[in-house]
């Protein structure tokens, strides 16, 4: 994405020349065309040739332009950027300030990702014009790059960059410190951007993300709400919704949520199975093994063995709990840890539950370090969805849902 916006930002900003393979160079002193093209690319005859001009006293800065000149056509004509550059470089010995050669430079650079030394030459190029907002533009671009990102947003505010091109940068900066796990800047980062261009969809998506993180669950789903009103028809957004809404335990929204996104794809297998959990909250039973069952075969269809293996599963452990009628005798002492857990419906409510010790302490047992499985899960799910990944743990959902 960084690499993208840079690339865009840098490339239309300025026009460089393509030549073919007709040259033409004039000036007072000195004309050279196809015709005696030996001049330009010989080295014994160039250089005579500058020694001629030095003689009657041509000017530094049309000897600057004629190795301007021969070096571009060593770049587009020969495709030999090692004597484009040597021919660059000797353009600055007899002009320094010569804009068209700097820009060359910093434009070759670039082109072979040496960002640091584009960057020093967009940077004389500044020092030489600092109110030309295309070259703030691109230092913009290379600094995005560099992952320099205040440097970034600074030479953009100088440009007086577009309020899309601010907003991509702070959203890359937000990226970035989520990368470093300093979820409050990024999300400083991403809320600034969203000041730019209110309907962003990544910056929404990622203000979602870090606020279920920090468990507002509300501020999470008002994102994703903004995000449907946007892309309606977006499946993966309605998905997200029920994740969210079934960690507010908002059961029958969460399947509402999920059932718009089966709607909207039907071979949505990660949508049927959470569906499922919410529906096995409401003790919809049937439903769910319906749904269960529909993820398992997608998922087969889908060539994902591992989920189909899981979701299998889920299914043969509830068919056992249904046959020794566990669920309906929440009271009873069974044997299979997984009614303990669904008895106490999270991991986190396992404390609160006094009158069931002995189930308590099993589940402890069983479970010694994972007082937090549930937020988790849910996190993990989310993430899934975040990032189109194709791997669930329903393993890990099995234990945090009782299954």
């Amino acid at each position: 994405m960084k690499k993208i916006i840079s690339v865009l930002l840098f490339i239309t900003l300025f026009s460089l020349p393509i030549y073919a393979k007709e040259f033409y160079y004039k000036s007072d002193n000195i004309e050279i065309s196809t015709e005696n093209i030996e001049t330009l690319y010989d080295e014994n005859e160039f250089s005579r040739l500058v020694k001629k001009l030095k003689k009657i006293k041509v000017s530094s800065e049309e000897i600057s332009d004629l190795y301007y000149a021969r070096a571009n056509w060593f770049r587009y004509d020969e495709k030999d950027t090692m004597y484009a550059m040597r021919n660059y470089t000797k353009a600055l010995e007899f002009n320094p300030q010569n804009k068209k050669v700097l820009l060359e430079i910093s434009d070759l650079k670039f082109h072979e990702k040496d960002y640091n030394s584009a960057l020093f030459y967009v940077k004389k190029l500044i020092l030489l014009n600092p109110d030309e907002r295309n070259y703030h533009s691109m230092a913009a671009s290379i600094y995005v790059l560099l992952e320099q990102y205040d440097n970034a947003i600074e030479e953009l505010q100088k440009a007086n960059a577009s309020k899309n091109e601010l907003a991509s940068v702070y959203y890359l900066r937000g990226k970035f410190s989520q990368q470093q796990n300093d979820l409050n800047n990024a999300l400083s980062y991403f809320n600034t951007a969203l000041k730019y261009n209110p309907n962003y969809r990544d910056a929404l998506l990622s203000t979602s993300h870090i606020k279920f993180e920090f468990n507002d669950y509300n501020g999470a789903l008002n994102d994703i709400k903004k995000l449907i009103s946007l892309y309606p028809n977006d499946p993966g957004l309605h998905y997200l919704a029920g994740l969210i809404y079934s960690q507010l335990k908002q059961y029958n929204n969460a399947i509402n949520a999920c059932t718009k996104s089966i709607v909207l794809k039907n071979k949505n297998p990660d949508a049927f199975y959470w569906r499922a959990v919410n529906e096995l909250k409401l003790k919809q039973d049937k439903k769910a093994f319906k749904d269960l069952e529909y993820a398992k075969q997608q998922y087969y269809e889908m060539n994902d063995i591992e989920n189909y293996r899981r979701v299998a599963q889920v299914v043969s452990e509830l068919n056992l709990i249904k046959t020794n009628n566990v669920i309906n005798k929440p009271y009873q002492q069974p044997t299979n840890i997984q009614y303990f857990l669904d008895n106490a419906e999270t991991i986190n409510e396992l404390k609160k539950i006094n009158e069931n010790l002995e189930n308590i302490n099993r589940a402890k047992y069983m479970f010694p370090k994972d007082n937090n499985r549930d937020s988790q899960m849910l996190d993990l799910f989310f993430n899934k969805s975040y990032t189109n990944s194709n791997s669930v743990d329903f393993r890990d959902l099995q234990i945090l849902y009782g299954f």
